[in-house]
């Protein structure tokens, strides 16, 4: 049977690919943290790099998924936005801990 949701999608991935990549930025921001409190900062550098790689992956998938949707349960504008914002926190954070 052919479904509407298939055409219109549900609002349920956006959501859950900006919650993915809200967890990436807050893991980079306590790697940020973690680096700052302790002497040994080689472990740290290695999760801001794993951190900005899962940011990455969020936000090449939020793109595709808007490229694949019809409808999008807010605007596309809003979630390219999130998106963006959330893309650039790990960016900045690794760019200073370098």
């Amino acid at each position: 049977m052919f479904s509407l949701q298939t055409i219109f999608g549900s609002g349920k991935q956006f959501y859950t690919l900006l919650d993915e990549a809200a967890v990436a930025a807050s893991d980079a921001a306590k790697a940020l943290h973690s680096m700052l409190r302790e002497a040994d900062r080689q472990p740290a550098l290695d999760a801001f790099k794993l951190a900005r790689l899962r940011e990455r992956a969020a936000s090449d998938k939020i793109s595709q998924a808007l490229v694949d949707s019809f409808m999008t349960p807010i605007e596309r504008e809003d979630i390219e936005a999130l998106g963006s914002a959330l893309y650039k926190i790990p960016k900045q954070i690794e760019k200073f801990a370098d």
